[in-house]
């Protein structure tokens, strides 16, 4: 216990990276300037995942999902079916019109 505050400095657990809070509003800012004020990204949740932020936004109601490394240095904002096995076998949309 004592080698623990003297190493962390005091009993309080820290959080790694630069925090939920933090990387929530530079991610938000981050897409903002990207969308140069043609949409708006809201916050609607930020977590701390095991390798990254999770975090939920609106742009102009529209809802998008990220992931925000705990460095705060990326911000990963889709994710992408890699199973191409499970979009082959995938029944094709019908064309036909009733």
């Amino acid at each position: 216990m004592v080698v623990s505050l003297l190493l962390n400095g005091s009993g309080a657990a820290e959080e790694p990276g630069i925090g939920t809070q933090a990387a929530a509003d530079k991610a938000t800012a981050f897409i903002n300037t990207q969308l140069g004020g043609q949409a708006t990204a809201e916050l609607q949740t930020v977590e701390d995942g095991d390798e990254y932020y999770v975090a939920s936004f609106t742009i102009n109601g529209q809802p998008m999902n990220a992931y925000i490394t705990k460095d705060g240095k990326y911000l990963i904002p889709e994710t992408a079916l890699m199973d191409m096995e499970a979009t082959q076998d995938a029944p094709a949309p019908s064309t036909q019109q009733p």
